[in-house]
């Protein structure tokens, strides 16, 4: 099925409503999406817990969860047992990250010419308000022994030739080998991403190999991504309409 322009697949649910005079509880023993597809594939999607309201505010009620994960990019993502209070104007949770394999991250993300590998875990301390969902601080870390990038395109090169320092960045990234791989990681509710990458590594063509370490300061319009993936053939022919027709 399609719910506004996401692909869902695979929805399996055990839920038990009960009504007591205005109190609405939903007893979640079982919340199941087998994939999901914005514009990239993630899944399973599992959440099991409740949901209390009062049935004039649906709205504003407490989710309680003792499950909330999902598989994405072959790593796990999920939060701790906790509470949510939708009626509160904020909200802290921390999520936690394990085994994003690169390789499928960088597949996902459309930058012509880079590739690389390892695995990576990361910790995000989420804030939910009334503007939306942000991250107020997280954290990102390439598991030991560390991996490759490999950066080769011909805009890079291009930038090379008329900056020194661009040049040394393109031949080190042409065959980067890492072994220190981390970023912090801020998203405002806006949908704009911001990481603060550090590499240390070398590239075992470049200055007989010497050790380089890297800052990289990157920022990406979360929103505007999505939708330029949902336009591609990574989505169905419906989401592709619905989203040109926004765009209108």
């Amino acid at each position: 099925g399609i719910f506004d322009r996401t692909e869902i697949s695979g929805l399996d649910s055990e839920l038990k409503l009960n009504l007591q005079r205005n109190q609405l509880r939903l007893e979640i023993a079982e919340l199941k999406v087998q994939q999901a597809n914005p514009g990239f594939s993630f899944g399973p999607v599992q959440l099991r817990g409740d949901y209390t309201a009062d049935i004039q505010q649906l709205q504003r009620g407490r989710l309680n969860w003792s499950t909330a994960e999902i598989q994405v990019m072959g790593g796990r993502l999920w939060l701790a047992p906790g509470t949510a209070d939708l009626a509160a104007s904020e909200q802290r949770l921390s999520a936690q990250l394990r085994g994003l394999q690169l390789p499928l991250l960088l597949e996902a993300y459309p930058t012509e010419g880079l590739s690389g590998s390892g695995v990576i875990d990361g910790e995000l301390q989420l804030q939910r308000s009334q503007q939306g969902l942000s991250i107020e601080q997280g954290s990102l870390l390439a598991r030991e022994p560390g991996g490759t990038l490999r950066f080769r395109s011909a805009k890079i090169q291009a930038l090379g030739q008329s900056n020194p320092a661009m040049r040394l960045v393109a031949e080190a990234l042409d065959d980067f080998h890492y072994d220190l791989l981390s970023s912090n990681v801020r998203y405002a509710t806006d949908g704009t991403l911001n990481l603060g990458l550090r590499l240390h590594g070398r590239n075992p063509a470049l200055e007989g190999g010497r050790p380089i370490n890297l800052s990289v300061n990157l920022e990406e319009d979360i929103p505007a991504l999505l939708t330029s993936l949902q336009l591609s053939d990574r989505v169905s022919e419906t989401i592709q309409r619905r989203v040109q027709e926004r765009l209108r």
